[in-house]
């Protein structure tokens, strides 16, 4: 019996696992960023209501909870894209948008995530094949 395996139906795959993966420290790095950019300008947005502390950990928790839906999408789309390469690479691409948006509090982890979400979708889309 002979494994016949074709990496590039599982490269979508692997691309998308390593940048989930990679997505977990990233979202705590940009919460941290974001949390030293927005710490002085958080006097004024809503202190009738909460105090400045709570003002800051709710930005903290914003962009940790914006990275860890990515990290959840990636996953969930990455593990589908072995059976449907097309659709899902196209929830991969859309999982790097999101990205995208915790990139704004720039690092490079995140950058890089962003860009091995987007490859694994392209790949996904453009050289698997369609099984649908």
């Amino acid at each position: 019996m002979e494994l016949k395996l074709n990496i590039i139906v599982l490269l979508p795959l692997i691309l998308g696992v390593v940048g989930a993966v990679m997505m977990i420290p990233g979202s705590f790095v940009a919460a941290d960023v974001a949390y030293e950019e927005i710490k002085d300008y958080a006097q004024t947005f809503g202190i009738a209501f909460y105090t400045n502390e709570e003002l800051n950990e709710r930005v903290r928790s914003l962009w940790v909870t914006i990275g860890f839906i990515t990290v959840g999408l990636g996953l969930v789309s990455s593990a589908m894209t072995v059976w449907f390469p097309h659709g899902f690479g196209k929830a991969l691409i859309l999982v790097a948008v999101i990205a995208g948006f915790v990139t704004v509090a720039f690092n490079i982890i995140c950058l890089i995530a962003v860009i091995l979400f987007l490859a694994g979708g392209i790949i996904g889309m453009i050289i698997a094949p369609k099984k649908e």
